[in-house]
């Protein structure tokens, strides 16, 4: 009797494609990950080789940081000048800030004018110095802080260094309405007799603010025009 013997069968197993990365990922047409399954697991595999690229975040991110270092800076300005405003406050001198205390917050401020010669510094409500810009040692001090004159509209320093003939340096600053601060013109109108203008929307009405906002608004309009044409 002739035995008749069975060959196993071969088991043909699926191989994986060997098709090159990029092949596989031009073939999938995705980059966005999706859940790992058997079908999509070369596409998961694509979009970690291929991240989405990130168009707006990033300026977003920048500009949202500029604005938080702006705003710091702006906190430690207004923290420091309220420092400065207790102080003075605490000193036991009674400082005469203006109407509503208007000019408070000029308190301990020093603001500078650099002309060719002379660099002109007025400190609110503490002193005022002139010196070289080009050698700060020379120094001369035109007064102490005096008083208001002219309906708040100038700030008097005096009692300083003395000239020939014994006369005493003192500083005139006058106060203008403008929307942005600046300080400008020193001279000396007579011996050892200075003044400087000094620009603020602290000197302003509202009226008078309101009157230079519209101002400077038609200006920028009146440039960007001309820059057009």
């Amino acid at each position: 009797m002739r035995t008749t013997t069975t060959r196993p069968r071969r088991t043909t197993t699926s191989r994986t494609s060997t098709r090159p990365w990029t092949a596989r990922c031009a073939i999938a047409g995705l980059r966005t990950l999706q859940t790992p399954t058997p079908q999509n697991w070369s596409t998961v595999a694509c979009a970690h080789r291929h991240p989405p690229t990130l168009t707006h975040t990033v300026p977003q991110v920048h500009t949202v940081s500029s604005q938080l270092d702006g705003a710091r800076r702006r906190l430690t300005e207004l923290q420091d000048e309220q420092r400065v405003i207790e102080r003075y406050h605490s000193s036991g001198v009674q400082y005469d800030y203006g109407p509503g205390d208007a000019f408070a917050s000029l308190a301990g401020r020093c603001l500078s004018d650099t002309g060719a010669r002379w660099t002109y510094e007025a400190c609110f409500f503490d002193k005022a110095t002139q010196n070289e810009p080009h050698n700060p040692s020379n120094r001369v001090s035109l007064g102490t802080w005096s008083h208001w004159s002219s309906n708040y509209t100038q700030a008097v320093f005096a009692n300083g260094d003395a000239c020939s003939g014994g006369v005493t340096r003192s500083l005139t600053v006058k106060l203008v309405c403008e929307e942005s601060e600046r300080m400008w013109g020193g001279e000396e109108p007579s011996m050892c007799t200075y003044t400087v203008w000094f620009a603020t929307p602290l000197a302003c009405q509202h009226q008078d603010l309101q009157q230079v906002r519209r101002a400077a608004v038609s200006a920028r309009a009146s440039q960007h025009e001309c820059q057009r044409t």
